[in-house]
């Protein structure tokens, strides 16, 4: 039997689809939770206030309806500075529940 070498040089695999208005390449094997940032959910949620139809957001953004509506109850009311604060409160309890762990 033969040993064949499989060191061969590959190619880099190509991004699969291309959403320049968040910022770039969205890889399709990630998962549907770790598609958007939540910067990036906060101004998909601002193009909605501001009057672009539902229809054409979720076309473009190639979201459900339902994921739209969860973002908007767990994000709808936050600007930028309130996300920030409330991750370093969520980073504080998980250090604190640490401590008590202990």
């Amino acid at each position: 039997m033969q040993i064949v070498n499989c060191d061969v040089d590959l190619p880099p695999l190509k991004p699969q689809g291309l959403n320049e208005s968040l910022g770039g390449f969205r890889p399709k094997s990630k998962t549907m939770k770790e598609r958007y940032s939540e910067e990036q959910i906060l101004r998909i949620l601002s193009e909605a206030s501001s009057g672009k139809s539902l229809a054409d957001i979720l076309r473009e953004y190639g979201i459900a309806a339902p994921t739209f509506y969860r973002w908007r109850n767990k994000y709808g009311g936050l600007d930028g500075s309130e996300l920030r604060r409330v991750r370093e409160l969520e980073a504080e309890n998980a250090r604190l529940k640490c401590i008590v762990a202990d």
